[in-house]
């Protein structure tokens, strides 16, 4: 991080306009590199997470490719006669237990990771659900992305898809779905 940068990221954490620790965010990072393998990823969620804490949010961070997650839309694909493990569901409850949910990925020819796909594609999988007061279970959430990698056009693109996703994610939350016609 830049001198400018941690002054203004100092400044900011040390006068926060409001209280924040009632909030939690998660970070998936959506690296290629299994746990304990240095992450790129992670060195910049190192740096958002550095400013939640700053704030007193609390922070979790996944890598999902330590995980084995099952292809598909299911909430749990071991329920299909196609999967015998499927380790989703285990995220999906640290999905719906935070408040902010951060997507992070390296990008590579203008794509995100193989693993952020995966993400993205189970997630979607549960748009369509409530939760236990009877709305759409990402209701009041609010998502974003961190990622790096190629710079310009690529970045951009890869950019483009992930918000276009998060967004859909949390539109069908908000909206209460895309009606009858699907």
């Amino acid at each position: 991080m830049s001198k400018q940068l941690e002054k203004i990221t100092a400044e900011q954490c040390a006068l926060p306009p409001a209280k924040y620790d009632d909030l939690s965010a998660l970070f998936l990072n959506c690296t290629l590199s299994r746990t304990p393998v240095l992450s790129h990823t992670e060195g910049l969620i190192g740096v958002a997470q550095g400013v939640f804490e700053a704030n007193k949010v609390k922070t979790k961070v996944i890598r999902p490719v330590d995980y084995e997650l099952a292809a598909g839309l299911g909430h749990d694909m071991t329920e299909t006669d196609e999967w015998e493990r499927d380790d989703w569901p285990q995220i999906q409850k640290e999905v719906d237990a935070c408040d902010i949910l951060v997507l992070c990925t390296s990008v590579w020819l203008g794509e995100k990771t193989s693993v952020c796909n995966r993400v993205l594609g189970r997630m979607y999988g549960y748009t369509h659900s409530f939760n236990d007061r009877g709305q759409y279970r990402d209701y009041g959430k609010v998502g974003g992305d961190a990622d790096h990698g190629e710079r310009g056009r690529g970045e951009a693109l890869c950019d483009e898809h992930i918000v276009f996703a998060v967004a859909y994610w949390l539109h069908d939350s908000a909206s209460g779905g895309r009606g009858l016609d699907g």
